[in-house]
């Protein structure tokens, strides 16, 4: 009997040695995870994360831009005064474009189908040999705040008594990696032309009607 029990003894000692070795390793395993792992994760995943909202910004600019098309709706307009071609742009106009693409981007972003990216565990470790081993480590893309939508303009010389003028959009977003372990944040910023045109004769440096936003 006193042999049973000291058997039975160690054997609690050894399932709660057991234990505390497997909870310490599971620390540490969590504690590398999170440290090294989780990082090299978001910086693979964010590369997809930003193709993909790349691509949102490209469907939300050529969606706004076709409708207005569409409706035959020009954001410049010229005439001529003593040889010399002036262009008006319509700022009224183009604040409602920036908004409009703003908007569709965050509506985009937010009703995406599949809002995950991924990446297996062991491409994260940096090993070669596991570059497609272990679990998938998923991040949830989520927008943080408005996309915000601006424009800027661009004189250049285009040759004799010729000047190209140009006007950009500028979009700027915030998207945020979320998983349970670890979340990342990242500016992603796009130049977009709205429009292009060369200007013929003198230019007066009081000529326009929009302000150079740059």
């Amino acid at each position: 009997m006193e042999e049973r029990c000291h058997i039975k003894r160690r054997f609690k000692k050894y399932v709660a040695l057991s234990v505390l070795i497997l909870s310490a390793c599971t620390a540490v395993f969590l504690a590398a995870t999170e440290k090294y792992i989780m990082p090299a994760a978001a910086d693979i995943c964010l590369i997809q994360a930003k193709e993909t909202a790349n691509g949102i910004i490209n469907s939300s600019v050529e969606d706004v831009l076709r409708k207005r098309a569409e409706n035959n709706k020009n954001i410049l307009s010229l005439k001529t005064e003593e040889d010399t071609t002036m262009i008006e742009a319509d700022t009224v106009a183009i604040n409602i474009i920036c908004s409009e693409i703003s908007g569709s981007i965050t509506e985009k972003i937010s009703s995406l189908e599949n809002n995950t990216v991924s990446v297996p565990y062991g491409a994260a470790s940096g090993i070669g040999l596991l570059a497609n081993a272990g679990p998938k480590l998923e991040f949830e893309i989520m927008q943080s705040g408005e996309a915000e939508v601006d424009y800027e303009t661009e004189f250049t010389s285009a040759g004799i008594n010729q000047t190209n003028y140009k006007i950009w959009l500028t979009v700027n977003i915030t998207i945020s990696l979320v998983n349970p372990l670890y979340d990342r944040k990242a500016n992603l910023s796009r130049k977009i032309m709205l429009a292009d045109t060369v200007i013929k004769g003198d230019l007066p440096s009081n000529y326009f009607n929009i302000p150079d936003m740059m």
